[in-house]
């Protein structure tokens, strides 16, 4: 970080930096996890979640136009750290399944973090009353948990019900 955060306003700035690249990043690490998903549910979800991001970015870009700001280049550890994570586990995991299991485990690690930031500009906005710019983050918070929800279940109904240990129950 290059400059000192003296105001609220510089604050939600930094963390829409932060949200902004996490999208980008992820909507290429989604790429990759399409590519390995076995699940035709979880694939089609993953296309999605994808897509998302490009629209989150555009709903961002439209909260720093309320801000006379334009994107930065924040360095995100903690994002990065969990897509890494994220590729690792995919190499590690050899069977369908259990990758598709872990596969939507890192996800949901991502998503929440990113719910958790969303959450964070949301509560800034609101105590700039930015009106605009609170709409514009709930409806992104509101994907956001759709998204965890549709993991959720994928999880559920279709995928930890395929893994190895659960078919051999006695």
């Amino acid at each position: 970080m290059n400059t000192a955060i003296t105001n609220l306003t510089e604050a939600l700035a930094y963390k829409l930096d932060e949200l902004y690249n996490a999208e980008k990043k992820l909507k290429i690490a989604i790429q990759l996890c399409i590519e390995q998903a076995n699940s035709p549910v979880l694939k089609k979800e993953l296309e999605e979640y994808a897509e998302s991001c490009s629209y989150k970015q555009l709903k961002l870009d439209r909260v720093y136009s309320y801000l006379m700001k334009e994107p930065g280049s924040s360095k995100d550890k903690v994002i990065d750290a969990l897509i890494n994570n994220l590729k690792q586990v995919l190499k590690a995991t050899i069977h369908g399944e259990m990758k598709d299991v872990m596969l939507i485990s890192c996800l949901k690690s991502i998503n929440f973090y990113k719910m958790a930031g969303y959450e964070t500009a949301l509560v800034f906005s609101w105590e700039l009353e930015l009106d605009t710019a609170s709409t514009l983050l709930e409806e992104v918070l509101g994907w956001e948990k759709q998204t965890h929800s549709n993991l959720s279940q994928i999880a559920v109904i279709d995928v930890n019900t395929k893994a190895e240990e659960y078919n051999n129950k006695p």
